[in-house]
C-alpha cells in the first residue's frame, strides 16, 4: 500500500514541477493584469461592462490574453498554491485510508440504484451534455427574468464552459499521466476521478456567480457524484478528493478573472475643463479598463 502511494504522489509532483518549467520558460504566466488606469468626462459607467463582448473580432483578440489569466490565477498565485498546499497535504493524508475505504463505500447503501445511475450520468457518463445544456439554460432562464444584458449572460456562460473544458482536460492528462490503477482493476485511469472534477467544476462556477443559494445545493450534487464513484468501486477516496479540488481550484482562478474583467471601479473628484478658453466647473471620472 504505501508503496503505491509513493509512487502515484512522485509522479503527480514530477507531472506538475514540468508543468510549471514548461509555462515559465514559455513567459505564459503573467504576474499582473492589464487594467489600467484612465480618465474620461461624463463617461456612461454602461460603457464599461466587459468590452470583450462588443464583438466577434474583439473577442477572439482578446480571448488568448483572458485565458492565460484564467490559468495563472487557478495555478500561479499565492491563493491558489495555498488551496494546492493545504489541499495537497489534506488529500496525501487521507490516501492513507485508500484500502479502507476501497472495501467500506461498496459495501454500503448510501445512494438507491436510481439516484446513483443520475449521479453517474450527471457526472460524465453519455448524458454529460444535458448537464452542461441544462446548466447554460438555468443561466439564461435566469438572465432573461432579471433582464440582464447579453454581454452579462455570455460572460457567465463562458465562466461555466471554460472551467468545464480546463478541468476536463488536465484531468484527462493526469489520468494519462499518473496512470493509476482503479480500485476494480478496470484500467488505468483512476486518478483522479473525473465525474468529480467535473462535477465540481460546474458547482465552483455557480457559487462565483450566484452565491451560496445556488452554490450550496450544486456543491451538495457534486459530492453525491463523488460518494457515488467509491461506492460503485471506480475511485479510490483521494481519486474523489483530487477531483473535487481540481474542479475549485480552476472555477475560483477563472471566476477571479471574470470578477476583475466585469468590475467598474469608478471615482469622482472635482476638475477644471477648459472650453473655448474658458474654465469651467466639471467632474472628472476615472475608471478601470481592461
Amino acid at each position: 500500500m504505501r508503496n503505491e502511494q509513493c509512487f502515484w504522489l512522485k509522479k503527480m509532483c514530477v507531472f506538475f514541477l514540468c508543468i510549471v518549467f514548461s509555462i515559465s520558460s514559455n513567459q505564459i504566466v503573467y504576474t499582473q493584469t492589464n487594467i489600467f488606469s484612465h480618465s474620461s468626462f461624463f463617461l456612461p459607467p454602461s460603457s464599461l461592462l466587459n468590452s470583450r463582448f462588443d464583438n466577434s473580432s474583439s473577442y477572439f483578440n482578446s480571448y488568448f490574453s483572458h485565458y492565460k489569466q484564467g490559468i495563472t490565477e487557478s495555478f500561479f498565485t499565492t491563493d491558489a498554491a495555498t488551496w494546492l498546499g493545504v489541499g495537497g497535504i489534506t488529500i496525501a493524508g487521507m490516501s492513507l485510508f485508500d484500502t479502507k475505504s476501497k472495501t467500506y463505500f461498496p459495501k454500503q447503501n448510501f445512494l438507491s440504484t436510481s439516484v446513483s445511475s443520475f449521479a453517474y450520468n450527471f457526472g460524465g457518463g453519455p448524458k454529460t451534455y444535458i448537464t452542461i445544456l441544462g446548466t447554460l439554460g438555468g443561466i439564461a432562464v435566469h438572465s432573461s427574468l432579471t433582464n440582464e444584458s447579453n454581454e452579462i449572460y455570455f460572460s457567465k456562460a463562458e465562466l461555466v464552459l471554460e472551467t468545464v473544458a480546463t478541468t476536463s482536460l488536465i484531468t484527462q492528462i493526469l489520468k494519462h499521466t499518473i496512470s493509476r490503477s482503479r480500485p476494480n482493476n478496470s484500467d488505468t485511469k483512476s486518478f483522479p476521478s473525473g465525474h468529480t472534477s467535473l462535477s465540481f467544476s460546474l458547482a465552483t462556477p455557480l457559487y462565483e456567480i450566484y452565491g451560496w443559494k445556488v452554490g450550496v445545493p450544486a456543491f451538495a450534487l457534486a459530492s453525491v457524484v463523488g460518494v457515488q464513484r467509491m461506492q460503485t468501486n471506480a475511485h479510490h477516496l483521494s481519486d474523489v478528493l483530487s477531483g473535487a479540488l481540481l474542479g475549485i481550484m480552476v472555477g475560483k482562478g477563472f471566476g477571479k478573472v471574470h470578477q476583475e474583467e466585469n468590475e467598474e471601479a469608478i471615482s469622482f473628484a472635482p476638475n477644471v475643463l477648459m472650453l473655448n478658453n474658458t474654465f469651467i466647473p466639471a467632474i472628472k471620472t476615472s475608471f478601470r479598463l481592461k
